[in-house]
């Protein structure tokens, strides 16, 4: 099975396509359309090949009618990431995104690709559950994404990974030992999701505490954390929490003092909190039993599939489709004219 991180491929089709497209006035969505739709078809084509030795491919989707179950934990959850992409392209993702659930829309409606999306689940739970899930049942499994979250799966030997960002498989020997990648992923966080570092949260920059005060609001810098804020409100204090250096040299640094990690955790009792509230926000154990349910019994449902269909939705005709799908649609013809 190959398990497909669409949303990292919307990224990369849209900045594939951006310099050709990008003007200083509004893209003329009539000429990008059909160059995004190709764009993406391209890259899930592309990476299919590489490994159909796998089998099946299944697009896996975030949900977005309702908020992650991890927002509802930690408010903050993803709160930069408008302004991490406004800082890696002067492209308008507005129209990009109005493209990409088109393409989704498609995807569902005509169920060519196989796509799974549950409320209240992102993607990389879905690739973590449905992984771990086939994985323990002997089968292979390739996972297509950058995202380093899903080296913890290689735990099970039966899973491998790619990221189309290095051109690489990603191994974690290259992170040292999977418990030692463990350890540094829940403390460090991960500024991209804004899942926090393990010793934020101790102190107010210089001026927040009075300035909350002054909005009636009296509390602790780790009880605020949990609150959801604007970021930019706190901009003329360089945010609202005080920020020290901290990476894994210190990390290794802090748990050599203490002997351990446990002995590190207990030493502080913010820090803890911060592990704790990590380990379910990143790792697959922190995923909610009834999201796993759902996720599984998403996966189980049978699919039908229209190519020709699929192709009008997205303005394509069927022979400028991958070449898996053309096979599916002669599959189906050359079956309606035996039949």
């Amino acid at each position: 099975m190959i398990l497909f991180d669409i949303s990292s491929a919307f990224h990369m089709a849209t900045h594939r396509l951006a310099k050709e497209f990008y003007t200083n006035e509004k893209i003329d969505l009539k000429e990008y359309r059909k160059e995004f739709f190709r764009a993406l078809l391209w890259i899930i084509d592309k990476h299919t090949n590489m490994f159909k030795r796998y089998g099946d491919l299944v697009i896996c989707i975030d949900e977005k009618t309702q908020p992650s179950w991890r927002k509802d934990m930690y408010p903050m959850y993803k709160s930069a990431r408008k302004k991490f992409r406004d800082g890696q392209s002067t492209f308008d993702y507005h129209d990009a995104f109005i493209l990409f659930n088109e393409f989704l829309e498609a995807c569902h409606k005509y169920a060519c690709i196989k796509c799974i999306e549950v409320p209240k689940a992102e993607a990389d739970d879905i690739i973590l559950v449905v992984a771990e899930h086939l994985a323990n049942k002997g089968e292979q499994v390739m996972v297509l994404s950058p995202d380093k979250d899903f080296i913890q799966l290689q735990v099970n030997p039966n899973i491998k990974q790619y990221s189309w960002f290095t051109k690489k498989m990603i191994q974690p020997e290259d992170k040292g030992s999977m418990d030692e990648w463990l350890i540094e992923h829940v403390c460090l966080g991960d500024a991209v999701d804004a899942v926090p570092r393990i010793v934020d949260f101790q102190e107010f920059n210089p001026g927040v505490k009075d300035y909350l005060l002054e909005k009636g609001i009296n509390c602790s810098p780790y009880e605020f954390s949990k609150t959801a804020y604007d970021i930019d409100e706190f901009s003329e204090f360089g945010g609202p929490f005080k920020k020290t250096p901290f990476g894994a040299a210190k990390l290794r640094k802090l748990i050599n003092e203490h002997g351990s990690v446990e002995n590190l955790l207990e030493s502080n009792d913010i820090i803890k909190k911060n592990y704790e509230r990590n380990k379910k926000l990143v790792l697959i154990e922190g995923i909610p039993d009834d999201v796993k349910t759902n996720i599984l019994e998403e996966f189980q449902k049978p699919i039908s599939c229209d190519v020709q269909e699929f192709a009008t939705a997205l303005g394509l005709d069927v022979q400028e489709l991958p070449e898996f799908l053309q096979n599916k649609y002669l599959g189906i013809s050359n079956f309606l004219d035996e039949w």
